[in-house]
């Protein structure tokens, strides 16, 4: 998990840590994005934008069922939040073409 314990991440303001993951995300390092995002969620409950970093990544990582199942949830948990629509209309497609 490129080197962040749970006691650490739950150490850091949460929106730092958000900016942190969203720059792992955006240099390409969607595993260790996904890692952090992950123990972030799993230190405190998620928001819609970490939900929304989860499934970005898992998406990117061609873990198209779980980046599905992770919109789902954001959708149940935020139905008003645009970009989740948008996410999940690319991940579905992603799926098809990977044939999944």
């Amino acid at each position: 998990m490129s080197g962040t314990t749970q006691s650490q991440v739950a150490s850091l303001p949460i929106e730092a840590e958000g900016a942190r993951i969203r720059e792992l995300s955006r240099s390409g390092r969607h595993s260790d994005a996904l890692d952090a995002a992950e123990a972030l969620a799993a230190a405190a409950p998620p928001s819609r934008d970490l939900l929304y970093l989860i499934a970005a990544n898992q998406r990117c990582l061609n873990q198209i069922y779980k980046a599905l199942k992770t919109l789902q949830r954001l959708e149940q948990q935020h139905p008003r939040f645009s970009l989740m629509y948008r996410a999940a209309t690319v991940t579905r497609l992603c799926g098809m073409l990977l044939g999944r």
